[in-house]
């Protein structure tokens, strides 16, 4: 029989054992006939020879040998006309044990993934959360910036485009309202420069703008545009532009007073910074001779400029 069969009294001596069943026993135990009561008390003790292994479950216990195999074995008492007896059952259930194991892997690891993406989920929730933030606390410095600016150029006399002033001012308005102004509000370098203007500043171009990364270079024009009013009293920003290679070099330069100190990457630079590391830009600073921003953006879109 391919099944181990042992049967034994109520007090667990052996009366009928077959030969898969001492084939099993000895590989177990290295004793071929065991009294049953000794054989459960090994079981449950896990006292085997080396190589193997015994999983109790609910219904009997799965024996692991060193051969590979994986046997059930059941223990049962069963009522005859002639007494009560007790049945040892042995079943070579190796496929479906390791079926069965192979389906556990991979549910633990399928729930392994499913954490990690649940983990995934929520960081990227919460990266896109801190990104509106922090894109909505740059426009807001930025609009406030530009309106300051503007009203000390007015006040020291280097601008006297009232109405220039007056749009300028308008702009936090809309911020706060959650309205868009008229106008130009889908061309940011346009604003840009009215902003230029109304704040004293003129912007000097040298070859076309890459159309690609328009958003970055508006932030970044800004910076320069402050920087130019605020740190270098200068009235004009250069702004050279070139390409090369599998994208864009600009270059940031104006005609104020250069830096007295290295410049440091903290405010509206830090801010630039971030938002080109976002945007897979490269950022450089020069201090001296002259303060000297420098962007490298890579081309996204074929031959277009503006």
């Amino acid at each position: 029989m391919p099944e181990g069969v042992c049967f034994g009294d109520l007090r667990g001596q052996p009366m009928l054992v077959n030969n898969q069943m001492h084939e099993i026993l000895y590989a177990a135990f290295g004793l071929a006939t065991m009294d049953l009561n000794e054989i459960r008390r090994r079981l449950t003790a896990g006292r085997l020879c080396p190589g193997c292994e015994a999983a109790a479950y609910a219904g009997g216990v799965y024996l692991l040998l060193p051969d590979g195999t994986v046997w059930d074995l059941r223990e049962k008492t069963i009522d005859t006309r002639y007494g009560s007896y007790r049945e040892l059952l042995a079943f070579n259930v190796t496929d479906l044990y390791r079926g069965t194991q192979e389906l556990k892997a991979r549910n633990e690891r399928l729930a392994a993934v499913n954490d990690q993406i649940r983990e995934y989920r929520k960081n990227l929730d919460h990266i896109v959360r801190e990104r509106e933030i922090l894109n909505a606390k740059i426009r807001l410095h930025d609009d406030f910036g530009k309106a300051l600016l503007a009203i000390r150029s007015y006040l020291t006399g280097k601008s006297s485009d009232r109405e220039a002033l007056l749009t300028l001012l308008k702009t936090p308005a809309f911020l706060f309202r959650r309205e868009a102004p008229d106008s130009d509000a889908d061309d940011p370098l346009a604003l840009l420069e009215e902003a230029a203007a109304a704040v004293g500043v003129a912007i000097r171009y040298r070859g076309d703008l890459p159309a690609d990364h328009k958003e970055v270079l508006a932030v970044a024009i800004h910076e320069c545009i402050t920087n130019t009013v605020k740190h270098a009293n200068g009235h004009n920003l250069y702004i050279s532009s070139r390409r090369d290679g599998d994208g864009w070099t600009v270059e940031f330069t104006n005609d104020g007073a250069p830096p007295v100190s290295p410049v440091a990457e903290t405010g509206g630079l830090g801010n630039l910074r971030a938002f080109c590391e976002r945007a897979g830009c490269g950022m450089w600073i020069e201090s001296a001779p002259r303060f000297r921003l420098v962007l490298r953006l890579p081309r996204e879109q074929k031959g277009e400029s503006i």
